[in-house]
């Protein structure tokens, strides 16, 4: 009953309660010393106390290396004047001895078993000398009394030695459970280097062999030159209500600034430690709209950081008991997000080089090689199944004349601008690729021609009418573009075919102008015929 009435006690507010729990013993005592009118007994309690002061100075002194300063104090404060007001209370007959049920209790918990059996051999002395000097002859009372003392002292040892062995138990499960989580991660890592297969494998091990509810992963991107915090993927959580928020990192790593508005996320990463949140509600550094959204209540943040460099941040919980994470599972979380930040920072690597072979470096839409290999496949598609596939071959006008003019760098600002457009004005499943000097191609998937002509005309005016960025004057603010066509079945069935078929009808637009679209009429099928 006692055990269960200090787990109670210790889900308090652990200071509070322990000055509330002295002042209701001091009223007491005012009370009992001041009906108190036999001196002989007031002299023995001063030698009780003065006793008591000598022990506890020697226990102070021996035990101040090991035990935190405040804790100490307030440990040797309340066995002494628990010890006066027994005494004065009316020694063995006081109704103050079940005082030492809840004190020796309490203080297990803050304590290690060895100095609890101290502080309980303590509290022994201290009642031993209220016998020594009290006034009243021994009986079976007080006989009964002392064996009933050494038994509640012998049951709180056994119970701090069972729980000195659950937590010795706990701590070589916790590392088998780290050891696993490591293994199974280093395994994921020999089987996939894509980023998202990586991500959704950190979040199945910590859900199957870390025994968390909820998990979920933000990683940093980059927007207009500053660091930020976005959403990428979670188990146990609404993506929704994620992906609406975003964090600003407010500084490099290793600079101390004031602390901001911006959530406990993007702070873990400023702090360059783990962050571990109890009572999220009441935190002054959480953003309380997700801890409302999300239900936060006791969670941890860990920082995914690598040679000086933001990856992002792991969170995690236990949604369904809503229990604290300890500090051996805060250890072993750390462990295993250090592991998880290397995973992560070669899944990037990986595809960054994967990137680089694909992507041209200037305008980042498809290099000519790569674009190469996806018309091969993409018509195969097209043939196998049916559909329709439309090619736009795109020109810049007088390309050649504005570099010389203007200068290449300002030519390659034109680049990027237009590349930036192809891509805004298609759509996911097109491909746009720089194929030479100054042309592009656009893929148009399960597009007709007519349909594919919409589009050319839409990116055309777009073009036509865009303001190149960094422009110096009127001269070079505008540029404007020739477009070609051609389609799968009409105009070709190879991929040469099909690209000179818009080549040719890129042509036709520069002859008769420029700033135009161009392509071959001819009837409408229902369908492509399979060829």
């Amino acid at each position: 009953m006692a055990l269960t009435i200090s787990m109670w006690i210790k889900s308090l507010n652990f200071n509070k309660f322990v000055w509330h729990y002295r002042v209701l013993l001091f009223i007491s005592l005012c009370g009992y010393s001041w009906i108190s009118t036999e001196p002989k007994a007031q002299i023995n309690g001063l030698a009780i106390l003065f006793f008591l002061l000598i022990i506890g100075g020697i226990f102070f002194g021996f035990a101040k290396k090991h035990i935190p300063q405040s804790l100490l104090r307030n440990l040797l404060f309340d066995i002494l004047s628990l010890s006066g007001i027994i005494y004065f209370s009316g020694g063995w007959d006081s109704y103050f001895g079940i005082g030492w049920l809840p004190l020796i209790t309490l203080y297990s918990f803050f304590l290690t078993w060895y100095w609890t059996a101290i502080t309980a051999l303590l509290g022994l002395i201290s009642i031993g000398m209220s016998l020594v000097l009290t006034t009243v002859e021994w009986d079976g009372k007080e006989v009964s009394y002392i064996f009933i003392s050494l038994f509640t002292q012998l049951t709180y040892l056994v119970t701090l030695l069972a729980q000195f062995y659950k937590n010795e138990l706990q701590e070589k499960e916790n590392l088998n459970l780290s050891y696993n989580s490591i293994t199974e991660l280093t395994k994921a890592l020999r089987t996939t280097t894509k980023l998202d297969q990586v991500l959704n494998q950190i979040l199945e091990i910590i859900i199957l062999y870390l025994g968390y509810d909820r998990a979920f992963i933000y990683l940093v991107d980059h927007e207009n030159g500053k660091e930020m915090l976005r959403f990428k993927t979670g188990i146990g959580v609404n993506a929704n209500v994620l992906k609406a928020k975003k964090y600003v990192i407010n500084r490099q790593i290793g600079i101390k600034t004031k602390i901001g508005a911006d959530g406990i996320l993007p702070r873990a990463l400023e702090k360059q430690r783990v962050i571990n949140i109890r009572n999220a509600r009441n935190h002054y550094e959480c953003d309380q709209d997700l801890v409302e959204k999300l239900d936060l209540e006791n969670f941890i943040v860990l920082p995914l950081q690598i040679h000086n460099k933001n990856l992002g941040v792991l969170v995690l919980d236990h949604y369904r008991t809503k229990k604290e994470i300890t500090e051996t599972e805060e250890k072993t979380l750390t462990v295993f997000a250090n592991n998880a930040t290397i995973a992560i920072d070669n899944a990037r690597l990986y595809e960054d080089i994967e990137r680089l072979t694909v992507l041209d470096g200037l305008t980042e839409v498809y290099n000519h090689r790569h674009m190469q290999t996806a018309v091969k496949k993409e018509l195969e598609q097209a043939k196998r199944y049916s559909r329709f596939l439309s090619f736009m071959m795109l020109d810049i006008d007088h390309f050649k004349q504005y570099n010389d003019h203007f200068g290449h760098p300002q030519g390659d600002v034109v680049l990027k601008d237009i590349s930036k457009i192809l891509k805004d004005n298609t759509r996911s499943g097109d491909m746009v690729a720089r194929y030479g000097g100054e042309e592009f191609l656009i893929l148009l998937q399960e597009t007709y021609k007519e349909d594919a002509a919409v589009v050319a005309e839409k990116i055309r005016s777009r073009i036509a009418q865009h303001e190149i960025t960094e422009a110096r004057g009127e001269e070079d603010r505008h540029v404007t573009v020739s477009i070609g066509i051609s389609s799968f079945p009409d105009d070709g069935s190879s991929k040469e075919e099909l690209i000179e078929a818009a080549d040719k009808m890129l042509y036709r637009s520069k002859h008769d102008g420029r700033n135009r679209i161009s392509y071959e009429t001819k009837t409408k099928l229902d369908s492509p015929s399979h060829v």
